[in-house]
């Protein structure tokens, strides 16, 4: 397993390559851990789904769901479980329902078990911040970045993308802005909007990014 480095102390979870996670969000812990928390909470909900789209035989549905955890696994380091989501994803797409009857079960085992240690691990450090370890912030976490054209630019990419169904150019716009930090109203339209990007919600990230985008100004 590969261990914690020094910016993730405290954060290691089996199957999770945390320093890896760390540079893939932006480097810094507080929001690593964020992205951790979102990941966890959206991935029992995107369980259900895949289930249901096994149960019901619905393998373009299917693939959708695994291919969004593909990549938010890939993501926050959690390179094994991302791996395997790749080798479904093309078993979808080839229609081999065989593979996927025989893989599902066992990917889907060690995906909730990542998401308790996920949960777990992130309980037990908040705890020990309130316990006066604490995760440091930057003047700049705490005030949030201005909005900007960049963002905006963005999250027009964002939008184009999801009316195209190109799951690939949304992760592209949204990984644009991970490593940035903004104001807590738009940190927070960002996580709802990834969270729908995960469960395969496209119509629904649009109209999210679209009523971000409104209320931004260019400055």
């Amino acid at each position: 397993d590969a261990a914690a480095s020094p910016a993730a102390a405290g954060l290691a979870v089996h199957g999770l390559d945390t320093a890896l996670g760390l540079k893939n969000t932006g480097g810094t812990e507080a929001f690593y851990i964020t992205v951790l928390q979102s990941y966890a909470a959206d991935g029992n909900e995107c369980l259900a789904k895949i289930n249901g789209a096994f149960d019901g035989h619905d393998i373009k549905l299917l693939t959708t769901y695994i291919h969004g955890i593909k990549s938010s696994s890939a993501n926050i380091g959690a390179t094994e479980i991302s791996d395997e989501a790749f080798k479904l994803e093309n078993a979808g797409k080839n229609n081999d329902w065989n593979l996927i009857k025989s893989a599902l079960p066992v990917f889907t085992r060690r995906f909730s078990e990542l998401l308790d240690a996920i949960k777990e691990t992130v309980k037990d450090k908040k705890k020990r911040v309130e316990d006066g370890g604490g995760i440091q912030e930057s003047a700049g976490a705490q005030e949030g970045r201005p909005r900007s054209a960049f963002l905006k630019e963005r999250i027009a990419s964002f939008c184009d993308a999801a009316d195209a169904y190109d799951s690939d150019a949304m992760e592209k716009s949204l990984d644009a802005l991970a490593g940035s930090i903004w104001n807590k109203e738009t940190a927070d339209a960002l996580e709802k909007i990834k969270s729908c990007v995960l469960l395969g919600e496209y119509e629904e990230a649009a109209q999210l990014a679209r009523r971000l985008n409104a209320g931004l100004s260019d400055g």
